[in-house]
């Protein structure tokens, strides 16, 4: 090989070199959409713990974002002991459900379902969305494998790009054409090819199971500790039968705290707002305790001054 073939090779080499070195810096350094920048802080400007179940513990509020979060996106979890307590706007908790492919549960707002669905096999899991739980081919609302995912046979939808989850209503879509059916696989993604990584599209299903209408939106191809297939959505009804995991006992209890919206928004927790986290009708702490509070938004947990001493 002469001198010029050689110096080619060579720097043909660095230029793969530095290549893959800044294209392995941009995935280190990828930051998805999904989580918010706000820091929240927690106060006890008036609590006062007594052996009533019914007192306010904390005050919940951002000093720094400008962030509103959506409560249908929002989990917020008190710890106590190692004991956790859910709260929601809502006064629901459910017990999760935690099959072999899926686990879901309500969020703050108390009438929303996160799910998780582990979809890393070639073979379909199926999910129940009226019964929110893991079903079978012979009966199911929408299948997933990878990033392939299909409605039921009896079940249409539709999307919209326009309307954000928490403001949809059933009226905003009811005279709209269904185009989404078995057929096809739902276009729910974009593959984003400067970082090799599927994000899940900025846009809300609306879909028909013949007794009920739901609304979906799908979060996240990777759970928390980023692993891929592992796709995460948020479910609601809007329509028609009631929702049946919201009305079955074993499924759905009172939460044992409540989140009041001072501004009395029912979709939003607003950047500027204060949240008072009561007692509901269950005692938490009957005397000084320490609390430690675990604030997520789509997942990602939210920054901020974790635990407090309240008297």
């Amino acid at each position: 090989m002469n001198s010029y073939a050689k110096k080619t090779a060579v720097g043909f080499l660095l230029l793969c070199l530095i290549g893959s070195i800044y294209w392995g810096f941009i995935i280190y350094k990828y930051d998805s959409n999904l989580g918010t920048e706000n820091v929240f802080t927690i106060t006890d400007n008036q609590s006062f713990v007594s052996d009533n179940d019914s007192d306010i513990l904390l005050d919940l509020d951002f000093n720094s974002g400008t962030d509103n979060l959506d409560w249908a996106l929002t989990k917020v979890i008190l710890v106590k002991n190692g004991t956790e307590f859910q709260c929601t706007t809502g006064g629901l908790i459910s017990l999760s459900e935690d099959s072999e492919k899926i686990k879901s549960s309500l969020v703050a707002d108390g009438v929303t379902f996160n799910v998780a669905i582990d979809a890393i096999s070639d073979n379909f899991v199926y999910l129940d969305v009226g019964d929110m739980e893991q079903s079978n081919e012979s009966d199911y609302t929408i299948k997933f494998s990878k990033t392939d995912i299909f409605l039921g046979e009896n079940v249409v939808g539709l999307y919209t790009d326009e309307l954000l989850f928490s403001q949809l209503n059933y009226s905003d879509v009811k005279d709209e054409n269904y185009s989404e059916s078995s057929e096809e696989r739902l276009d729910w993604y974009d593959y984003n090819l400067s970082v090799h990584r599927v994000e899940a599209k900025d846009r809300v299903y609306i879909i028909d199971d013949g007794s009920s209408k739901y609304k979906i939106q799908f979060l996240s191809y990777y759970n928390s500790n980023d692993e891929q297939r592992q796709i995460s959505m948020i479910v609601s009804w809007i329509d028609g039968e009631s929702f049946q995991a919201l009305n079955d006992p074993e499924k759905v209890q009172p939460s044992p705290c409540i989140l009041i919206d001072t501004d009395q928004n029912e979709n939003q927790w607003s950047s500027n707002e204060t949240i008072y986290v009561k007692e509901n009708n269950f005692q938490i702490c009957n005397s000084s305790c320490e609390l430690l509070v675990q604030l997520y938004y789509q997942d990602i947990i939210v920054e901020g001054n974790s635990s407090i001493v309240i008297y």
